[in-house]
């Protein structure tokens, strides 16, 4: 190649020195997002199972306490197992779909993206007993303290049960059986507040609030679980 072409192709093809390059590599960068933001992004992203639920307890809440029916009560609480299971299976979908280890190359690591779901479903949740248990005990009579621990126990006991199968090797190769469980306990539930049992209403009368206390400490513990071993599940 002789030395006229080489100067007319440096010419056609000079490259020009960068003009303001660092302003227009800031640009580029995202910007910051605060805590908040990047839980209200994940909004869109629960299940709506997750939202139907909570909309079903709510429903036959109300329902059952306009047309007074007895049995309100009882299927509530049998309601609260199948709530607790869809937010466990919630907690699990970037494992069950794959997905857990591109989630880790993305902006928002997997654990910060779990742990805004987990405190988004539970809100719902929170709000959701908080709406219903005065409702149920405005209409049916009956202790508020009561109420709120006959629906949450069997919610708490589904949630820590669930999060620990769903860890194990037998939890994360059959994705039915932690339905089967909430399944099984919302069964249980609905069949014994079919008889009148004065030694269970006594015992919780007596010890809900620290069994609730108790139930609420494990679930912190398998979340708290949960979250440290994601790494591993992808």
């Amino acid at each position: 190649m002789n030395k006229k072409l080489k100067q007319q192709l440096n010419t056609a093809f000079y490259a020009p020195e960068p003009v303001k390059k660092d302003s227009f590599l800031k640009k580029l960068r995202p910007r910051e997002i605060t805590t908040a933001e990047m839980i209200f992004q994940q909004l869109p992203y629960i299940r709506k199972t997750v939202w139907l639920m909570a909309v079903a307890v709510l429903t036959v809440t109300v329902i059952g306490s306009y047309v007074a029916s007895e049995n309100t009560v009882r299927v509530i609480e049998a309601l609260a197992p199948l709530a607790a299971v869809s937010v466990c299976l919630e907690m699990q979908r970037s494992y069950r779909y794959q997905m857990a280890e591109l989630e880790m190359a993305t902006r928002f690591s997997v654990k910060s993206v779990l742990l805004a779901r987990m405190l988004i479903v539970g809100a719902v949740y929170v709000i959701v007993f908080c709406i219903i248990a005065p409702i149920l005990s405005v209409h049916f009579g009956a202790s508020i303290v009561i109420l709120t621990s006959r629906i949450l126990i069997p919610y708490l006991i589904t949630v820590s049960i669930c999060l620990h199968i769903e860890r194990t090797e037998i939890g994360r190769k059959n994705r039915y059986l932690s339905m089967a469980i909430a399944c099984l306990i919302s069964v249980s539930v609905f069949w014994i507040g079919s008889y009148d049992m004065p030694n269970i209403t006594g015992f919780i009368t007596s010890w809900g609030p620290l069994m609730i206390v108790l139930l609420v400490a494990l679930t912190v513990y398998e979340n708290y679980k949960t979250v440290n071993t994601m790494e591993e599940f992808a």
